[in-house]
């Protein structure tokens, strides 16, 4: 006797046929299947909300552990501002993991808004952050980003940098060396500390969330990794804070 299975629907139908030819049909209900609607992802942070993700001078004052941090106002009366820097330097292939938001690392990435602002507790020494973020249209965007900058960075990775300014060929050269660079939950960071600096060293951080690029770094006299990380968060508590 031969046993024929016939699906349709959610009912099974099990057709006996038999050494003369007969049939005999034999049917049952079957399992059906659930299907759930797929989650909806997260809205993506509009460009419009970005200052409200750079640090205030309070916070990163924090972060850093110093007293207080003041703005460097680039133009009088402006603190937080929407272009990038033009910056560019002899080993210019390094300027990506050297200096943040800078346009030669954003260029033709497709990024749709930035905001950037700088601090410092003292204008001859005392520590220094750079801070910007950048959002894109969805996090696949800034996940493609953040993907090709990780690949520019560890090219750049344990190797002496000649920072001096490409434009100004009579300044003396400016030789940093840099650190491995990791990447940990879409958070990258490396360092790179001054030649002949006296423990002048910058944590550089750029991390991944959602469709926005952090991108700074924060430098000061011997300034400990861990800063990487806890301005990341900082950061990532305002984004959760939007949702």
């Amino acid at each position: 006797m031969v046993a024929v299975l016939i699906v349709a629907a959610a009912t099974v139908t099990v057709i006996l046929v038999s050494d003369d030819g007969n049939q005999q049909a034999q049917s049952g209900s079957a399992a059906t299947q659930s299907t759930t609607a797929p989650q909806q992802s997260e809205p993506p942070v509009p460009a419009s909300a970005l200052e409200k993700l750079l640090l205030t001078p309070e916070e990163a004052a924090k972060v850093v552990g110093v007293p207080s941090l003041s703005y460097i106002e680039p133009k009088p009366g402006v603190t937080v501002t929407e272009s990038m820097y033009g910056t560019e330097i002899v080993d210019q292939h390094c300027l990506a993991p050297a200096f943040p938001v800078t346009r030669a690392a954003y260029a033709g990435s497709g990024y749709l808004g930035v905001r950037k602002a700088s601090l410092q507790a003292d204008p001859d020494r005392g520590p220094y952050v750079s801070q910007g973020v950048v959002s894109y249209a969805d996090p696949e965007r800034a996940d493609s980003f953040f993907a090709d900058s990780k690949a520019v960075w560890e090219k750049c990775a344990d190797r002496i940098i000649n920072e001096r300014r490409a434009n100004k060929p009579d300044d003396p050269d400016e030789f940093w060396q840099f650190g491995p660079v990791t990447d940990t939950d879409g958070l990258l960071r490396t360092f790179r500390y001054l030649e002949g600096g006296s423990g002048w060293v910058c944590q550089r951080g750029m991390a991944v969330r959602s469709n926005v690029i952090v991108d700074f770094y924060v430098c000061g006299d011997d300034m400990s990794e861990a800063v990487v990380s806890e301005f990341a968060e900082s950061v990532t508590r305002k984004i959760e804070k939007l949702r």
